[in-house]
């Protein structure tokens, strides 16, 4: 699988006033996007790397979909190495070693129901964050090799 094969999505939080300023560009498989967020997104810090904003600090979660699932992708962003408290598989992203896992939580507020996630944590050196990404869906583990396969590709600098 080449990187055509993937499609990048910016995951940003844009203000009138200070601009666009990246969360994450996250490479998921070739079809899959990322839009609009499923609440306001929460910037706490932002670090400049090379004219170009990111988030050091904050939250957002925002709606994916592709033609096989649909669910919510929920992003945290911690300033500083807080990658001794996460645990799972070793995966490479942008460089930067990082861990996956996949399980199922019980979500909803009346009516709870099983859903699937794929939690992946990353600290990058050069803007000195840790990043967690975790996706809900239904059967979304059965994508989990698809996705596996693009993540590493994604752009944190």
């Amino acid at each position: 699988m080449s990187t055509l094969d993937f499609t990048k999505n910016s995951i940003a939080a844009v203000n009138p006033l200070f601009g666009v300023v990246n969360f994450i560009v996250l490479s998921l498989p070739y079809g899959w996007k990322v839009r609009g967020e499923k609440y306001p997104p929460a910037v706490d810090k932002v670090v400049r790397i090379k004219n170009v904003k990111w988030v050091s600090a904050g939250k957002i979660i925002s709606l994916y979909y592709s033609p096989m699932v649909a669910g919510t992708i929920d992003i945290d962003v911690y300033e500083g190495d807080k990658m001794g408290k996460w645990n799972g598989s070793d995966i490479i992203i942008n460089g930067h070693r990082g861990c996956v896992k996949g399980y199922k939580v019980k979500k909803g507020i009346i009516k709870k129901r099983w859903v699937e996630v794929i939690e992946v944590g990353f600290y990058c050196d050069r803007t000195n964050r840790s990043i967690r990404i975790r996706m809900y869906g239904l059967s979304l583990l059965e994508h989990l090799d698809e996705i596996l396969k693009s993540i590493p590709s994604s752009m944190c600098h």
